[in-house]
């Protein structure tokens, strides 16, 4: 369930605003998952900011009747210095080991949720492809020097302000688009 908890919360949520008549709302479970309703008045959508552990890369994106969720590793504690890790490897049974924080965007809080945390077990490579055959999904990695890699089938993600559509094989640096 912790994979898509929070996504179906908000979208059942997001459902009962919609049922009361409410058709703008910028719903937040805990700055991991939004799920946006429409668009705030005069706006062309919710702005917002993603998570970037590098504070170089700036992502952000613009929703409307749509989510976005952002998974990454729980980092190490005074408690459990070796075996950090919410996110479990399946194949090994391990907390993941990844430099990578993930974004994405999705139509819905279940599968922006859904697909954060399989991305971020996958990995950019592998990721990649799999956004590819998502219809309406994009997706950012960035670690914490400021490497990113980034994939759409549909939704922009800006980086430092600016649209980015996603070439063959995107790939930005602290530096800037190579």
């Amino acid at each position: 369930m912790g994979a898509i908890g929070k996504g179906y919360a908000l979208d059942r949520a997001a459902a009962v605003l919609r049922a009361h008549g409410l058709s703008r709302a910028l719903l937040d479970a805990g700055g991991s998952t939004l799920v946006a309703l429409g668009t705030p008045p005069g706006q062309a959508g919710w702005l917002v900011h993603l998570r970037d552990p590098s504070n170089r890369v700036g992502p952000a994106v613009m929703l409307s009747d749509s989510s976005v969720s952002t998974s990454e590793q729980t980092p190490p504690s005074l408690l459990s210095p070796e075996q950090a890790g919410h996110i479990i490897d399946p194949g090994s049974g391990a907390p993941e080991r990844t430099p990578f924080t993930v974004s994405v965007v999705a139509s819905t809080g279940t599968a922006s949720d859904a697909l954060s945390t399989t991305l971020l077990l996958v990995g950019p490579e592998k990721g990649k492809e799999l956004v590819q055959t998502v219809a309406g999904v994009a997706a950012v990695w960035i670690s914490a020097d400021g490497r990113s890699e980034l994939a759409s089938s549909g939704p922009q993600i800006l980086i430092n302000g600016n649209a980015q559509r996603p070439a063959a094989s995107a790939r930005t640096d602290a530096g800037g688009l190579r």
